[in-house]
């Protein structure tokens, strides 16, 4: 029988589409505009520093907020058994479903600096005791996300995998990527195959699923039990509904209609302002405008218009025209 920490917070008989960690990305404002189009169970926050928690940094605060009627993983990161275990009875107190151990992130600031994040791939001593640490420490799920190890001449993911097993981990993430790789080259989806054969633990596959194709193709061609989507999900906060459906339906549903997609950048602005003030918002809402806009007719003049505005009613206004516009041009 399984230990309460085991237990999976997701529907076992549904495709699993997850809503990835993404500093600068996922927050509060991001994450409800995910939910709001469906068929993504759950989304993790933005990676939280076990030591600002204590420090009640009010950045820190913030990522920790909840999507309302939504799974809600809280992903930590440190290098202190003891408190990231007190770092994960906090996130529990504020509504976490599920603690997810930030073993991936290749920043400088974080995997040297601070040795944190994908630093503990290269001590799986301390990574096997912070593992310990927080499963005894919280009666919820813990995961986590890791990549295929520091380099390719240190490949221990198999070996980790093992460790947080032994811990009562519940499931893993791996990136298909190496700590040096960063970003560069493609994911390596038959490392994650391999990985989700032979793993004690479901394993989440993440790394270029940059749209419904790949995802499909991602899904079809691997044993994993979810698929984690980051990137893609850039200006389509509807990409993992579209997803969801192929997977569980084999139909592609169609993207929202223009009509629908400016309600939703509308909602999402007006979150943001809410979320961060009139000054930090419009400073945060230019990238998200930027996404959302690539490709379409008149992008360019767009984000110029917006990008120089600071008035966040100006900004609406550009918003407005922009969709009119593309309707207008759709419709002859």
């Amino acid at each position: 029988m399984l230990c309460r920490s085991r237990v999976p917070i997701w529907n076992s008989t549904e495709p699993l589409v997850v809503l990835a960690p993404m500093a600068g990305v996922s927050d509060f404002p991001f994450r409800k505009a995910v939910h709001a189009f469906g068929g993504v169970a759950f989304s993790v926050s933005e990676m939280i520093a076990s030591q600002a928690i204590f420090r009640k940094a009010s950045k820190t605060l913030r990522r920790s907020f909840k999507v309302e009627n939504a799974i809600h993983v809280m992903q930590l990161a440190g290098n202190d058994p003891y408190l990231m275990g007190q770092a994960a009875r906090w996130a529990v107190d504020q509504g976490a479903h599920a603690i997810d151990l930030n073993l991936g992130c290749p920043a400088k600031q974080i995997a040297i600096s601070s040795f944190a994040g994908a630093a503990l791939m290269r001590d799986e001593k301390l990574a096997g005791s912070i593992f310990e640490a927080v499963v005894k420490s919280v009666s919820v799920p813990v995961s986590v996300k890791m990549r295929m190890g520091w380099d390719k001449e240190t490949l221990n993911a198999s070996r980790l995998i093992e460790i947080a097993y032994n811990a009562g981990v519940s499931w893993i993430t791996i990136h298909g990527r190496t700590r040096c790789q960063f970003y560069k080259d493609h994911a390596d989806w038959d490392f994650i195959s391999q990985l989700a054969r032979t793993s004690p633990l479901p394993i989440i596959g993440n790394g270029d699923i940059v749209d419904i194709e790949t995802a499909d193709r991602h899904w079809q061609n691997t044993e994993v039990a979810g698929l984690m989507v980051g990137r893609g999900t850039y200006g389509k906060p509807w990409l993992l509904a579209q997803i969801f459906h192929k997977l569980k339906t084999g139909v592609l549903l169609p993207p929202p209609s223009l009509v629908h997609q400016h309600e939703s950048v509308r909602r999402h602005i007006e979150d943001i302002l809410t979320w961060y003030g009139r000054e930090s918002g419009v400073r945060i809402l230019r990238k998200h405008l930027g996404w959302y806009s690539k490709g379409a007719p008149g992008a360019t003049a767009f984000r110029q218009c917006v990008f120089q505005e600071t008035c966040p009613r100006a900004i609406f206004q550009h918003i407005n025209v922009f969709y009119r516009d593309q309707v207008q041009e759709v419709a002859s």
